[in-house]
């Protein structure tokens, strides 16, 4: 039974615990709070930010000045015009765009005056300085280029065309004033307009074709020219090509290049210029480089010579790239003269070395080489072969004579061994891949049988053994009937 103290004591123990939990209870609320309160001003801060970004995009515009390839180059006739149209774009803006337009005739070829040239812009058939465009809408320009009576014939003027933002109040964050000034300032379009003449050809590498491929003498290598007629008079295009020498100092000429066109060398009834722009055909340039061609890039002039005129004509020039030599072999281009190879009886053995590229200038060697057949990895070289100069895509068999050895250790009937060929080992010729130049190739030796005779001695050991049969037999044959013969003579010889 539990005394007063006791109950007292208890009842402590009891308060004193709950004060704990209550402390718990509270310390919990407390920390609970302040996680809500943190993750709130987070969101807020994050909501802030995403607003102000939001609110600077939404307030920026994004101008873009653009022209396609039919509208960048046009002809004109001496007191006319033509139109140059563009695209003036608001990507991505979330404000009007207001753009300021400018040009300039920056330069006349052959040396001519600008005075006598003149633009100016048109939107809708009425002539504009400046422009608004919508958010992510866009507009299209004119720009109109004008020569008077004074401009000379085939006279190009370079037009320069500037566009730049105005400055337009944008109300972003905190009412400050913002502008979109850096997005197309001084952004530029160079326009070319030339003065045609009646028979004017005109040649260039069409759009996506690289001018300078490489070629070799096996296959053609295909380029795709652009023929044109910027004339003001129908006409018909002849094309010529010459090929002249590398750019790598040498002077000697580049005989037996083959240059061709499809469908053909002449392009024929291209109509006159219309609306400032050429009617046009596409040709393919087929080059095939001769055998002898080496390293180096050779010139290809392209000439386009008016039919219907007398002496105009245009010219381009395509780079054909010969590469380095690249001297290799394989495995498969490895053979030898006889099969089974036999242990101790000579043999050939050949390989055939390639060339994928430009012509080798000078002779160079090879080695032959063969493995030990007892220890792995032991090369023993068998001879060295000079050979002379290989063509471009050319190849060349070299060969060298060897006996099979089989060391004396190596019981197996059948061994295999390696042969190994290094091409150009003194480096004499330089290559577009050196590390082709080594070729191995498995041998396998069959050991010469000892306790057999080979084939010619096993004849005539059966023509021996037939030979003695018949004289044995005939051996008999003669005992028998030597009776006979004795008394056949001993009559005769009593008779005379």
């Amino acid at each position: 039974m539990m005394t007063g103290q006791g109950q007292d004591m208890k009842s402590h123990y009891r308060n004193t615990a709950s004060g704990l939990k209550v402390m718990e209870y509270n310390t919990m609320e407390r920390s609970f709070g302040l996680k809500i309160i943190t993750v709130a001003a987070v969101a807020v801060l994050l909501l802030s930010a995403y607003t102000l970004f939001s609110q600077g995009n939404e307030g920026e515009s994004k101008g873009l000045l653009s022209v396609d390839e039919a509208n960048q180059f046009k002809v004109i006739s001496r007191g006319g015009s033509v139109t140059h149209d563009l695209v003036l774009q608001n990507a991505l803006g979330g404000q009007p765009l207001y753009v300021e337009l400018s040009w300039e005739i920056t330069t006349v070829t052959p040396p001519g005056s600008p005075t006598n040239w003149n633009a100016r812009f048109m939107h809708n058939g009425i002539p504009i300085t400046s422009i608004t465009v919508p958010p992510a809408e866009s507009e299209t320009i004119g720009v109109e280029v004008s020569v008077t009576t004074a401009g000379v014939v085939h006279e190009t003027a370079t037009v320069r065309i500037t566009g730049q933002d105005g400055y337009l109040p944008i109300t972003g964050p905190l009412n400050t004033t913002r502008t979109s000034q850096n997005n197309i300032i001084g952004q530029e379009i160079i326009l070319t307009t030339r003065v045609g003449r009646n028979y004017d050809p005109h040649v260039e590498i069409a759009p996506g074709t690289p001018d300078s491929l490489r070629v070799n003498a096996l296959t053609s290598t295909v380029f795709e020219v652009k023929v044109s007629n910027f004339g003001l008079q129908m006409d018909s295009i002849r094309l010529l090509a010459n090929v002249g020498s590398p750019s790598r100092g040498e002077t000697r000429a580049s005989p037996n290049w083959r240059v061709t066109f499809s469908p053909a060398s002449l392009v024929q009834d291209l109509n006159s210029v219309n609306e400032g722009i050429g009617y046009f055909a596409i040709v393919y340039v087929h080059v095939t480089a001769p055998s002898t061609a080496m390293f180096g890039n050779y010139p290809i002039t392209i000439t386009a010579a008016s039919v219907m005129g007398t002496t105009e004509e245009d010219t381009m020039e395509l780079i054909a790239r010969v590469p380095l030599p690249d001297l290799y072999a394989t495995p498969n281009d490895v053979v030898f003269s006889r099969f089974p190879v036999i242990k101790d009886q000579e043999m050939k053995v050949n390989v055939t070395i390639h060339n994928n590229g430009g012509a080798v200038e000078r002779g160079f060697d090879v080695e032959f080489w063969v493995e030990d057949t007892l220890k792995k990895d032991d090369f023993i070289i068998i001879d060295v072969v000079r050979v002379p100069a290989i063509e471009n895509q050319g190849e060349y068999t070299a060969s060298v004579t060897l006996t099979p050895e089989i060391n004396p250790r190596v019981k197996e009937t059948l061994v295999t061994t390696r042969i190994r060929i290094q091409i150009d080992p003194l480096d004499e010729i330089i290559e577009s891949d050196e590390d082709n130049n080594r070729v191995i190739a498995n041998l396998e030796i069959m050991q010469t049988p000892k306790s057999s005779p080979g084939f010619g001695a096993s004849l005539w050991m059966v023509m021996g053994i037939a030979a003695l049969a018949v004289a044995l037999a005939a051996g008999s044959r003669w005992n028998a009937s030597s009776g006979q013969i004795k008394t056949w003579i001993r009559t005769r010889y009593h008779r005379k």
